[in-house]
């Protein structure tokens, strides 16, 4: 019998399909059975984070690897991504986070979603999307690829097109429309996409996988949260999940034969505390998946509950090369 049980289930938040993006809100949560407050006086104690000096303004396009390992010392992971090439993973204890991507050992492609950056286009964090339209003027609509054509009107993003290089800059309309991440990539790098979905592969599953959870801990460290740990024999239960969305052409957190994921999570022998679900799919790569899920309250509170100590993650890709996210948290008795 369980001590206590936190459903904290959520219908997806984005769904994103090659010409449109398309916003659906959180429709239902299940709440606590009993002991809440237990549980919110666990949260109380947090604190943020202090971030002393970053190098990851000194990041540029065009430097060498060797320059920026310098700065950040060697990566902590490499990770396939939708360039048919690698993030560099670079962080201290999810402290600076930034992904690098490199084209002949020369920095052609960034994301950070660290804490205090400026790009050189002086665009930093914290800035407001009305501050950066009134700087930059009005963003892309459409992404002309080689054999794609994307529209962008997702209300939390916007991309320019300057001098060769796309700037993406991601908004977190929970902290006031803050600007929060930012990307920054060559134009030639955008365009080693062949279309508008990366093709499939169990590596780039796998990494896809990976980034998430970096990016999820990111997020947490950010806010002043420990880390969760990645659960092996979770993201096989994720895994299943997302295979099963897939390849039945469905988008839900009950299966086909009705089961939710605590009956999953059952089923497969878990014994926990608390539980809870984040699904996303259609998103480009995991980096927009990631700012969909916070930038919808439900999910958001999943990401950021200090009570979950673990996550198992599952991407798994339709016959249209779209994927699906499953990220399943837990604290385990």
């Amino acid at each position: 019998m369980k001590k206590l049980l936190l459903f904290l289930l959520l219908a997806a938040g984005l769904f994103i399909f090659p010409l449109r993006i398309l916003s659906l809100p959180d429709d239902w949560t299940l709440a606590a059975k009993h002991r809440l407050r237990d549980a919110v006086s666990a949260q109380s104690g947090t604190t943020a984070v202090r971030i002393p000096k970053s190098y990851i303004d000194d990041i540029k396009l065009g430097m060498s690897k060797q320059e920026v390992d310098h700065l950040l010392g060697p990566p902590k992971d490499q990770l396939r991504n939708q360039y048919q090439n690698n993030w560099n993973v670079y962080h201290d204890h999810y402290r600076h986070f930034i992904l690098v991507n490199y084209t002949a050992q020369r920095v052609t492609g960034i994301y950070t979603v660290a804490g205090p950056f400026t790009s050189d286009k002086q665009v930093s964090y914290g800035m407001t999307e009305n501050s950066v339209r009134q700087r930059l003027g009005a963003p892309l609509e459409v992404i002309e690829g080689p054999r794609y054509r994307l529209e962008l009107d997702d209300p939390h993003m916007l991309t320019y097109l300057t001098d060769g290089v796309y700037y993406t800059y991601y908004f977190d309309q929970h902290e006031d429309d803050k600007l929060v991440g930012m990307k920054v990539t060559a134009q030639s790098l955008e365009n080693r996409k062949p279309q508008l979905y990366a093709s499939p592969s169990p590596e780039l599953a796998a990494a896809y996988e990976k980034l998430d959870y970096h990016l999820i801990n990111a997020d947490r460290v950010k806010h002043g949260l420990p880390p969760v740990s990645y659960h092996d024999r979770m993201s096989h239960t994720a895994v299943e999940h997302s295979i099963d969305m897939a390849e039945h052409h469905f988008f839900s957190h009950t299966n086909k034969q009705g089961l939710d994921p605590f009956d999953r999570m059952q089923r497969a022998g878990f014994d926990y505390i608390f539980a809870g679900e984040n699904l996303a799919y259609g998103q480009l790569s995991p980096i927009e998946a990631h700012h969909g899920l916070m930038n919808s309250l439900g999910h958001r509170k999943n990401i950021l509950n200090v009570i979950f100590k673990e996550v198992g993650i599952g991407v798994a890709f339709d016959d249209k090369n779209i994927p699906f996210y499953t990220e399943d948290y837990i604290t385990e008795n």
